[in-house]
């Protein structure tokens, strides 16, 4: 699931990189793991393994949905299939 929703966000954080916004890709992804940490700690004593996997599931969606709205924000790009589902037909010839 969390890998279709990568392929469905595309390279957000690269893109983001490339922009010149590191910092703001640093931020995120460090608050995403503090997120998994928390999610761990509540999860693995109640569901063991599968405890992990949700948290991890969980953190992804999260850091990869936070990143493709920052780009989204900053520059109007929606990379991956999101752009593709949304792109106008260019008339090449008119």
């Amino acid at each position: 699931l969390t890998t279709l929703f990568q392929v469905f966000i595309g390279p957000a954080a690269l893109c983001l990189s490339m922009a010149g916004e590191e910092n703001a890709v640093t931020r995120i992804l460090a608050v995403a793991a503090v997120l998994n940490v928390l999610l761990n700690l509540v999860l693995i004593p109640k569901y063991g393994a599968w405890g992990a996997v949700i948290a991890s599931a969980i953190t992804v969606l999260v850091w990869k949905l936070v990143i493709w709205l920052r780009l989204y924000q900053e520059f109007q790009i929606l990379p991956g299939g999101l752009g593709l589902l949304t792109r106008k037909p260019v008339d090449s010839l008119q």
